[in-house]
């Protein structure tokens, strides 16, 4: 009997490891070796926010709206929304159709028209730091003026580190391995949380773990 358990062990052990290696969690992707990005693809892959091409990840490939719309819903704990869109370039069928839903309900996406999203189009960089912003709190630092440029400027001074690995242009279209890089750095930074403590009114705190502060990012607060 005890010989039967552990062999079903050993059974469930392999299952698992099979599993892990067919999703590209365990194996890693082969393009990335001994790449700078290995890190940052392997940490966000493994818990589920990017995914690659059959053993690959691509990092040279520009990244689409589509993909940018599954890592935002996930980087902050969302879940895809399959309500109906207004937009007639998104079917039903498309593998983001939730996640684009979900970004496009909570106004983190919009389309580029009231009917075309254009979910193929790729990213600049400047963009994709104001979502990652948007998801970490910091809208308040911006102030009324919400263009990706507006972010991006409040990024130099607030989350230097969003912004030190400049591409050519800030306004360049990301790559995947680009985009990669920036998931990873924002996943790890404090987050911007409302404090309404003194009951008169609600100051925003940069949660960084000083000055009686927890610490808190996006990976503690959906991840851990």
């Amino acid at each position: 009997m005890l010989k039967m358990f552990r062999l079903k062990q050993v059974i469930s052990t392999i299952l698992l490891v099979c599993c892990l290696c067919a999703n590209g969690f365990a194996a890693g992707f082969q393009d990335l070796t001994a790449s700078p990005l290995e890190e940052a693809v392997t940490a966000a892959s493994e818990i589920g926010i990017l995914s690659g091409y059959d053993g690959n990840f691509r990092p040279d490939d520009l990244i689409t709206r589509e993909e940018i719309a599954k890592i935002i819903t996930l980087a902050q704990g969302g879940e895809a929304i399959y309500d109906a869109l207004p937009f007639d370039d998104v079917s039903a069928e498309r593998w983001g159709y939730g996640y684009i839903g979900y970004c496009n309900q909570h106004g983190i996406m919009q389309g580029v028209s009231d009917t075309e999203f254009q979910p193929d189009a790729p990213v600049t960089r400047e963009a994709f730091v104001k979502m990652l912003m948007d998801a970490m709190g910091y809208a308040v630092m911006v102030g009324i003026e919400t263009t990706p440029a507006a972010y991006y400027s409040a990024a130099v001074t607030h989350l230097p580190s969003l912004t030190v690995r400049a591409i050519p242009k800030r306004t360049a279209n990301l790559t995947r391995g680009e985009a990669a890089e920036l998931l990873y750095t924002a996943l790890h930074l404090p987050m911007l949380v409302a404090d309404d403590s003194n009951g008169l009114f609600i100051d925003y705190v940069i949660s960084d773990g000083s000055n009686g502060t927890a610490l808190v990012t996006l990976y503690t607060k959906y991840f851990q």
